[in-house]
């Protein structure tokens, strides 16, 4: 199982499509086998929006190591563009952790400042979306990963690459977003070389740096206020 993710950009922004779907430019599929051309996938396929700008497709190959087709058709106000995706699953499914799934896990976890989905508990923190749903509380947060800092390695040959981070709330109450955020500052700043352990893996948060100020960026049609905060976190793998 794969999961297809397509960012749209206005201005260096993330936005909103008019429409985002699977399909090539004749209408003829979205996914296609590439060796013998059979369809996998439809043409009209939708990508599902997982946050502003950003829209997926869960896809499960019915064969590993064959080259797929993928063609992505995006409508915006400045017109319809189409893009092309190549695709090989490998012979195992990968589990790749990212700096978000780490930290994500370090909030519920260990500062205990966020409730794991679908848990019914204050301030659940999903991983990588913002769901908007009938059963979702209006409090609620999200992480999810973002553009980080790349330097040369040190004299020892470690990285020193500062991984980009978005924590974003969505609350009634302005306030109650900000001092969730505050909290989230104040447990993560003082971190240095802390250890946390995903599955069979475990990793290192070196440390926690605050990259923005907490801000407004957003009152949705609700009447709820979203606010976010950006960090840098160095991790390694232990």
């Amino acid at each position: 199982m794969a999961t297809i993710t397509f960012r749209v950009w206005d201005g260096g922004i993330l936005a909103d499509a008019v429409s985002c779907v699977l399909s090539d430019r004749t209408g003829s599929y979205g996914i296609k086998r590439t060796s013998t051309g059979a369809v996998i996938v439809p043409a009209g396929t939708v990508l599902v929006k997982t946050f502003t700008g950003i829209y997926s497709y869960v896809f499960t190959p019915p064969a590993r190591l064959v080259q797929y087709t993928i063609w992505v058709k995006v409508v915006t106000r400045a017109g319809t563009d189409y893009y092309e995706l190549l695709y090989t699953p490998p012979a195992e499914d990968i589990t790749i952790v990212t700096p978000a799934d780490i930290l994500h896990r370090h909030l519920i976890q260990v500062s205990r400042l966020f409730a794991d989905p679908p848990s019914e508990d204050d301030w659940p923190l999903y991983n990588g979306r913002l769901p908007d749903t009938p059963h979702v509380d209006d409090d609620i947060a999200a992480i999810f990963d973002t553009p980080g800092i790349v330097r040369p390695k040190n004299m020892h040959g470690e990285s020193q690459t500062s991984h980009g981070i978005q924590l974003r709330t969505r609350s009634v109450e302005e306030g109650d977003g900000y001092s969730k955020l505050k909290a989230v500052l104040n447990a993560l700043l003082p971190i240095s070389r802390e250890t946390i352990v995903l599955g069979t893996e475990m990793w290192m948060i070196q440390n926690v740096n605050q990259a923005s100020d907490i801000v407004r960026i957003a009152v949705d049609d609700k009447k709820r206020y979203h606010l976010t905060l950006s960090l840098l976190m160095k991790i390694k793998q232990v």
